[in-house]
C-alpha cells in the first residue's frame, strides 16, 4: 500500500507538470542511460574491472554511474541552463563542460572508493593515496579530460537543437526526415511583436537585441508547451507550426495565450 501510494503522488506531481517540464525530466532519464551505456561499452574495451567477481562489480559501477549521471543530468538540463542563459554557445558549451568534468571527477573518486573499499577490502582511509597514486597520471587524466568533454558537448548540442526549435527535432534530424521533399498540411502561425520599430529607436541597438532575445524566449517557451514545431526566427518574429489536426488547431490558439502570459508575468522586467 505505501509503494502504491508513493506511486500515485509521483503519478500526481508528474501529470500536473508542464509539458516542458515533463520533456526535461525525459531528458535527464535518456542523458543517465546514455551516459551509463556508454560507460558500460568502455568498461567492456578498456578497463579492467578489480576483483574475481565481475558481475557484481559492473552492477555496483553502472549504478553509481547511474544515479551520479541523473544528478549530472538535472544539473545540465536545469541550473546550468539558467546559469548560462546570456553567454554564447561556444562559452556555455566550454563552461557546462567544465563544470561536468567537475562532477565526473567526483563520480570516478567515488567509484574507486567502493570498488577498493567493498570489493577488495582495502581500508577507508587509504583510499585518497590510492586513487592520487593510481588515476592521477598526466596520459590517464587527459584521456578521462578528453573523453568526457568530448561526451558532454555532442550531449549538450543535443539539448540546444531541441531547446531552439522543438523537442524530438535532432532525432528526426539523425533520421534524415528532412533529406526527401514531404508535402504536409500544416497550421502555420506568424507571431510577431506589435510596433517594434518605435521600441528599437526607443532602447537603442544593444538593448533592442537583449529587449528581443527575451520575448523570443518567452513567447518560443509558450510554443513548445503547446507542440509547435518552430520553423524559423525572424527579427522579432517566430514561425511556427503543427500537423493539420483539430486538437491541434486548439494547441495553435493555446500558445497564443499561453505566450501572452509569460509576457504578462515578465511585464515589468519587460517594462524595465
Amino acid at each position: 500500500i505505501p509503494k502504491r501510494k508513493s506511486m500515485k503522488i509521483i503519478h500526481s506531481i508528474f501529470s500536473k507538470a508542464s509539458v516542458i517540464k515533463k520533456y526535461r525530466f525525459k531528458l535527464i532519464l535518456f542523458i543517465a542511460l546514455f551516459w551509463t551505456l556508454i560507460d558500460v561499452i568502455v568498461v567492456f574495451t578498456l578497463n579492467a574491472l578489480p576483483g574475481n567477481n565481475i558481475a557484481n562489480a559492473i552492477i555496483v559501477r553502472e549504478s553509481i554511474v547511474f544515479l551520479m549521471s541523473l544528478v549530472m543530468g538535472y544539473l545540465l538540463v536545469f541550473t546550468l541552463r539558467k546559469l548560462f542563459r546570456n553567454n554564447s554557445l561556444l562559452i556555455t558549451l566550454l563552461g557546462k563542460s567544465m563544470i561536468l568534468i567537475a562532477a565526473a571527477f567526483l563520480m570516478n573518486l567515488l567509484l574507486f572508493s567502493v570498488n577498493y573499499v567493498s570489493i577488495l577490502g582495502q581500508p577507508a582511509n587509504n583510499v585518497f593515496h590510492l586513487y592520487y597514486g593510481q588515476e592521477f597520471h598526466l596520459d590517464k587524466v587527459l584521456q578521462k579530460i578528453g573523453y568526457w568533454l568530448i561526451l558532454f558537448v555532442i550531449t549538450q548540442l543535443v539539448i540546444e537543437i531541441n531547446e531552439k526549435y522543438s523537442p524530438g527535432l535532432f532525432l528526426d534530424i539523425l533520421l534524415g526526415k528532412y533529406v526527401q521533399p514531404k508535402i504536409e498540411k500544416r497550421v502555420v502561425m506568424f507571431m510577431d511583436l506589435k510596433d517594434s520599430t518605435p521600441i528599437a529607436e526607443k532602447l537603442g541597438h544593444q538593448q533592442y537585441f537583449k529587449f528581443i532575445r527575451d520575448f523570443i524566449y518567452q513567447v518560443s517557451m509558450a510554443l513548445i508547451e503547446h507542440g509547435g514545431s518552430i520553423y524559423q526566427y525572424v527579427g522579432d518574429e517566430v514561425v511556427v507550426s503543427w500537423l493539420h489536426k483539430d486538437n491541434n488547431t486548439k494547441k495553435c490558439m493555446s500558445a497564443v495565450i499561453e505566450a501572452r502570459k509569460n509576457l504578462q508575468k515578465n511585464g515589468e522586467h519587460f517594462r524595465r
